[in-house]
């Protein structure tokens, strides 16, 4: 109810000039993927192991890092050449590559380092 309330305010930040309409579309949205994770976890949809499915939750936390700051600025700077829907379409594809190059140039080549620091650091403590 909080992030249909947040996206339903929220949707002026991202397309100039919204409407009833597109503010409800993009609760739409919102809802239907709470419908689709609900469905997932109480396996009335089976997801198969897959590494697709790994590499896309592994975007979630990069994406979620720059999508805001750095999604407005870019639908921003576009909506003044191309059209707005064009511009929106463009920026999300635009901030799922970043996510991907950062998960794959930077996390999964720094999360080894971290993780054998953080248990040396623990094994000190706990010793």
């Amino acid at each position: 109810m909080v992030s249909s309330y947040w996206q339903y305010h929220l949707a002026n930040e991202f397309i100039r000039d919204t409407d009833i309409f597109i503010k409800l579309v993009s609760v739409v949205i919102v809802c239907l993927f709470y419908v689709l994770f609900y469905l997932i976890v109480t396996n009335r949809i089976k997801l198969t192991s897959r590494k697709i499915y790994m590499t896309l939750g592994a975007l979630t936390y990069p994406l979620y890092l720059i999508h805001g700051l750095a999604g407005r600025y870019v639908i921003n700077d576009l909506r003044e050449r191309i059209p707005e829907g064009i511009a929106v379409t463009i920026t999300i594809a635009l901030m799922l590559l970043i996510s991907y190059l950062v998960h794959k140039l930077v996390e999964t080549k720094a999360a080894p380092v971290i993780k054998r620091k953080l248990l040396n650091l623990l094994t000190r403590k706990t010793a």
